[in-house]
């Protein structure tokens, strides 16, 4: 599935990182990982507050749930339960877009960020 967002050019970046945080955190809790763990794993500043610790009890946590969340250095995650694939997320695309009818020039240039995204719960929301 391809979503996409819009950003200014300064912090498409920015916006592609939190939207991957906000990934991660729907596909964790939609596999029933308690909201009170994963609320002490991901700060609520979003990917920003994102620390060390936080980094440490998240890899803690997916060890007693034996969940895998692989980045591929590229802009991917793919996410594993009990070995079997359950989300993938693949490098985003960037695409620059111009709005004509801003009238300021310095905002009428944006980014439109693309990902494409798997989950297992889509394939089960079609079968419903």
């Amino acid at each position: 599935m391809i979503l996409e967002r819009l950003a200014s050019r300064e912090n498409f970046r920015k916006v592609e990182e939190e939207w991957q945080y906000e990934f991660i955190y729907y596909v964790l809790s939609s596999i029933g990982i308690p909201e009170d763990i994963l609320d002490g794993c991901f700060p609520e500043e979003g990917a920003e507050g994102f620390t060390v610790e936080h980094r440490v009890e998240l890899r803690k946590y997916m060890t007693t749930f034996d969940v895998k969340i692989i980045d591929d250095r590229d802009g991917g995650i793919t996410m594993y339960l009990e070995e079997e694939l359950i989300a993938r997320w693949k490098k985003c695309k960037f695409s620059l877009r111009e709005d004509p009818k801003e009238v300021d020039p310095a905002q009428r240039i944006y980014v439109e960020v693309q990902a494409d995204i798997w989950t297992i719960f889509d394939e089960e929301d079609k079968d419903a």
